[in-house]
């Protein structure tokens, strides 16, 4: 006899040696649907977190727009909206110097002060501008409030315009919110040279008088003919 004869032998399935195919199912069916279960958990968490999430909100400056005589000088605002939670911002404004002539810039809000203006090329129809907040921090403020206003003089003639674009030459245009960049928005300005009231209304009086004067010439021929 085999030394390995005294020894039952042990039947790792079974007293029949055969394999628990059934219970090995269940317990893979059963790890089968934990794992669905824990995809679908992961799933189901990731879509809340990201609508949980605020989307960046863009922020929109806006040019002003004009209507003005030649010669005129005025103001033309540059205005904010959906200003929340602000870090910086940056731009360059351009305009047409054959229509424009750039005077100076003035009426700061927001905590603007002159060393962020660029006027190095304000002669080729060009400026530049760059804000951070005083306090460091985001800062918000209502729509439609003023960063700054430009004046210009109207030095095309009338029937003539010129655009108030804001463009990425000399200082490429960014904003950010709570220091992530965020969509810079714009809406530009359009400035009309027309002509002035008082000589359209002259011109239009002088052609009213001479209506009346053909009439009464014709009239005239009409009873000596």
């Amino acid at each position: 006899m085999k030394a390995r004869d005294h020894f039952p032998r042990v039947q790792p399935f079974g007293a029949d040696g055969s394999f628990r195919r059934a219970e090995c199912c269940r317990r893979g069916a059963f790890l089968r649907r934990t794992l669905r279960l824990a995809s679908l958990s992961l799933a189901g968490a990731l879509a809340i977190s990201l609508l949980s999430s605020p989307s960046a909100q863009a922020v929109l400056f806006t040019a002003g727009s004009a209507s003005v005589a030649p010669n005129d000088t005025f103001n033309l605002p540059v205005t904010v909206s959906d200003f929340a939670d602000v870090t910086s911002f940056q731009f360059s404004l351009s305009w047409d110097t054959g229509v424009l002539q750039f005077n100076s810039v003035g009426d700061f809000g927001m905590g603007t002060v002159a060393g962020m203006f660029g006027l190095t090329f304000t002669n080729q129809g060009k400026l530049g501008f760059g804000w951070d907040p005083q306090s460091g921090s985001p800062e918000t403020y209502p729509s439609g409030t003023t960063v700054f206003t430009i004046q210009f003089t109207a030095v095309g003639p009338a029937g003539s315009h010129s655009y108030l674009n804001f463009t990425d030459d000399p200082t490429l245009r960014d904003v950010t919110v709570n220091f992530d960049a965020v969509p810079f928005t714009s809406q530009f300005g359009d400035v009309q040279v027309i002509p002035e009231p008082v000589t359209s209304a002259l011109c239009v009086f002088a052609g009213l008088l001479g209506g009346i004067g053909l009439l009464r010439w014709g009239r005239n021929r009409f009873l000596r003919g």
